[in-house]
Formats: C-alpha cells, sequence, structure tokens
C-alpha cells in the first residue's frame, strides 16, 4: 500500500476573512430547505440523477451537504441538494452536514463559488479508482488493452506529455467493452500498435482516430479475423478522418467508422451482414 502525505512547498495568503469554521452535525432532512432565490429548479435530469444516487446509495460515496441556519430552525442547502433528495427517497432521516453562519448573500456566493471550483475528475482518474476497486467494468477494458500490447491510462498528463502506445480515452474503450466486444477491441488496438511501428505518433492513440476505427472493427464480428493492419497500411488513417470530414452527410466520426468498416470488408473479401 502506497500513502502519500499532504505536501506544501510553499504558503499562501487567503484573499479574504475565511470566516468562522464550520460546525459539522447530524441534521434531519425534514429541516432542510431549497433557496429558489439561487439554488437550480429540479427538472427531468435532476430527478434521473437523484434516482441513480438513491439506487446505488452508499455512505462512502455521501459528501456532507453544506447547509445554513436559516429562520424557523431549517438549514437552506448551499450544496448537495441532489444527495439529499437521494437519502430522502430510500427513507434516510438524518444526513451528515457541514454548517456555515452565513447570510444569504453569502450563501448564493457559495454556491456558485463551490460549482465554478470543483475540480471534475479524469476518465482516467477514475478508471484507476475502480481498477484499485476491482470493479467489472475497468478489469475488462483493462484485460483488453494489455492483451493488445498497450496501456490504459490512470493520470490525464498535458498533451504534451502524452505518451504513445497509452490510451487516455478510457470512456471508448469502456463503450466497446461494456458491449461484450473485447476480441474485436483487442484487434482493433493489436492493429494500431503494430502500424505505428513504433514511430510514437500520440495522436494515433487519441479518441479522434480510437472511436470511429474501433467503432469499425467492432460493428461486424469476422472483422476481428481480418488483416486489419493491411487496412491501416491502405490509407493513412488520418487521411481517412480527413476525408470523412468532407463527407457533409454525417458527423465526422460516424462517416470515419463508415469508411474503415468499408475498407476492412474490401480488404478482407467479406459481404455486408443482412
Amino acid at each position: 500500500m502506497a500513502y502519500r502525505d499532504i505536501l506544501v512547498a510553499d504558503t499562501i495568503s487567503p484573499s479574504s476573512d475565511p470566516g468562522a469554521a464550520p460546525m459539522l452535525q447530524w441534521v434531519d432532512i425534514a429541516d432542510l430547505v431549497i433557496d429558489e432565490t439561487y439554488q437550480r429548479p429540479l427538472l427531468e435530469a435532476n430527478w434521473a440523477h437523484i434516482r441513480r444516487i438513491a439506487a446505488g446509495f452508499r455512505w462512502s460515496l455521501f459528501a456532507p451537504v453544506l447547509v445554513a441556519p436559516v429562520e424557523g430552525g431549517k438549514f437552506a442547502i448551499i450544496d448537495g441538494q441532489h444527495r439529499a433528495h437521494a437519502a430522502a427517497l430510500i427513507g434516510i432521516a438524518k444526513v451528515p452536514a457541514q454548517c456555515v453562519l452565513v447570510p444569504i448573500a453569502e450563501q448564493a456566493k457559495a454556491f456558485a463559488g463551490v460549482n465554478q471550483v470543483r475540480m471534475s475528475v479524469s476518465m482516467p482518474a477514475v478508471f484507476r479508482a475502480a481498477l484499485a476497486a476491482q470493479e467489472d467494468w475497468a478489469l475488462r477494458a483493462d484485460a483488453a488493452v494489455r492483451e493488445a500490447g498497450l496501456a490504459l491510462a490512470t493520470s490525464m498528463p498535458s498533451s504534451r506529455n502524452r505518451k504513445p502506445g497509452v490510451i487516455y480515452s478510457v470512456k471508448s474503450i469502456r463503450r466497446f467493452t461494456d458491449k461484450g466486444k473485447h476480441a474485436e477491441v483487442v484487434a482493433g488496438l493489436s492493429a494500431l500498435r503494430v502500424y505505428d511501428k513504433g514511430t510514437g505518433r500520440v495522436a494515433l492513440y487519441h479518441d479522434y482516430v480510437l472511436s470511429p476505427w474501433l467503432a469499425a472493427v467492432t460493428s461486424d464480428a469476422r472483422f476481428a479475423k481480418a488483416d486489419l493492419v493491411a487496412v491501416l497500411c491502405q490509407r493513412d488513417p488520418f487521411k481517412v478522418l480527413e476525408a470523412a470530414g468532407s463527407s457533409g452527410t454525417v458527423s465526422r466520426a460516424s462517416a470515419a467508422a463508415d469508411f474503415f468498416a468499408a475498407m476492412i470488408r474490401r480488404q478482407a473479401g467479406i459481404g455486408r451482414l443482412d
């Protein structure tokens, strides 16, 4: 097990008074309210998200809600109304809360600040955690990429620090392996690796190429046995993408997938499936 300390190279003075330290407490869901002057309404998409949280509810995934006390002994939710609604859906009566003593103007500012400052987690980072947790989808994606002689990224470096042979498009790999296309994904990725011939073209493993190429290879189970390296050698994949972009009929990715599929059929003498 590898652990890392909190590292601080230097110190920074806050630009303003950080205010009173918050209180951590358990709050009755019945005492939580939503201030509609700054909170978003719950639309169909929000309720779908709430139901997903409720269906997979675990305390280990539940971050304390951020609240502020208001009149009537209630607490206005600044951040976490989806989590609170999900907890209510499964019958939970109390949730952990971080309570800050701020007026409504500061509550609205906090709501905007929390949502602006929050850093989204990249899919490679999600994959890293899922792999450590032995989640099925991560194990499937990792197995396919490794079998092809490549690596699936566990972090997202800047574009200039990316390496050839490392796939950063975790979402695409998951999409195809979740559909049970292991053999096709391995065949498609292996062909890219061999075609690359050690030239180190990082862009060859970018989703721009990867997604339409794998969409084509996985569109017909027979394609996994075709000479996919020969297909790639027929025409540079970037030229295919360029032609797809000028087709003007469908999206570039869709057109490129169709172009790649046609090339595979032609090279292998495979007819269309009825």
